[in-house]
């Protein structure tokens, strides 16, 4: 309500397409994809992005992180190769604006690597994500909390091609990080341990999951 009510001022002073109002519309479909409303959130973001690449250009960080976004809740319906399009137009955008020695280069590719795990291209997805560990690791160490998010992709990975050791050796090393950054209670601290827990059970390994 209060988001309808903030873009009915905008569109009054400044028009439906100002970025003002762009931005309203952004987060309200973020809103609808936290709430699980993945198919009402997709044109409101395919629309935030058109609107964006017009004002302000694909390789705005306003287009891309919108494009982001598009492409997540693409995966989160399932359309995998939609979701891949929009992604690789995303790390195109943050490998111009910011070079792909960033740190948002690397995010992208990691998030990407998701998609392409899902979609079943797992060579792909395996070298996404082994790019972006270098490149985090490289200039900002391998205890840094960005590459335990990418250790936890791999462990996904590996699990899913039935990987189950390279699997354990990613989980652990990502709740190791894990639980020295965050703690051990954070939720991130928690997902993996609950990834690692599972994939002990698949390995016949219940007692120490």
């Amino acid at each position: 309500m209060i988001l309808n009510e903030h873009r009915e001022d905008i569109q009054k002073w400044f028009g439906p397409d100002h970025p003002a109002n762009l931005s309203v519309d952004n987060n309200q479909a973020l809103l609808l994809k936290l709430d699980g409303n993945f198919g009402e959130a997709r044109p409101m973001f395919e629309r935030v992005v058109a609107k964006y690449t017009v004002f302000y250009g694909e390789h705005h960080q306003s287009t891309i992180n919108a494009q982001i976004n598009l492409a997540t809740v693409l995966k989160d319906l399932k359309l995998w190769d939609e979701a891949i399009v929009v992604y690789e137009q995303a790390i195109e955008g943050r490998k111009v604006s910011e070079g792909d020695s960033s740190l948002n280069f690397a995010m992208a590719k990691a998030m990407a690597a998701g998609a392409y795990r899902d979609a079943g291209q797992y060579e792909q997805a395996d070298a996404y994500l082994k790019d972006a560990y270098v490149r985090v690791a490289m200039d900002y160490g391998e205890e840094n909390p960005t590459c335990s998010a990418i250790l936890n992709s791999q462990g996904l990975l590996y699990k899913k091609q039935g990987k189950f050791e390279r699997a354990k050796d990613s989980y652990e090393r990502a709740l190791a990080i894990r639980e020295k950054s965050f703690g051990d209670g954070h939720p991130e601290t928690c997902a993996t341990r609950h990834n690692l827990g599972e994939l002990l059970v698949s390995m016949n390994q219940p007692e120490k999951a």
